[in-house]
């Protein structure tokens, strides 16, 4: 019976380190994803400067997928903050969730 215990302590405990993690990498994965993004609009005028529709509807779609992959990081992050507020959270353990965030948004503008 304690090893059961102790196995979904364990899980619970991954599942939370796993969620912190990916919480202070996802504002780096922005900040890179929105760089690349300017670079790719700044192509996209030039491209557009030479009137060659093939090529710019390439650039053009470029843009869209860096956008998109932005809007994706930063959903991935409301969503990891909503488990932290969530009812499985506090499933997993008695650690107040609003004490984690606190403590991962000082962490992440710092």
């Amino acid at each position: 019976m304690n090893d059961t215990i102790d196995s979904y302590q364990l899980l619970s405990n991954a599942i939370i380190l796993q969620a912190i993690d990916d919480y202070k990498k996802n504002p780096k994965i922005i900040a890179a994803r929105e760089k690349k993004l300017h670079k790719l609009k700044q192509v996209l005028e030039a491209v557009k400067k030479t009137g060659i529709e093939n090529d710019i509807k390439k650039a053009a779609a470029r843009v869209e997928k860096a956008e998109k992959s932005i809007m994706l990081a930063k959903e991935d992050q409301r969503d990891i903050e909503r488990f932290f507020r969530s009812s499985w959270y506090r499933m997993l353990t008695n650690v107040d969730g609003e004490i984690i965030l606190n403590y991962l948004h000082k962490e992440v503008r710092a």
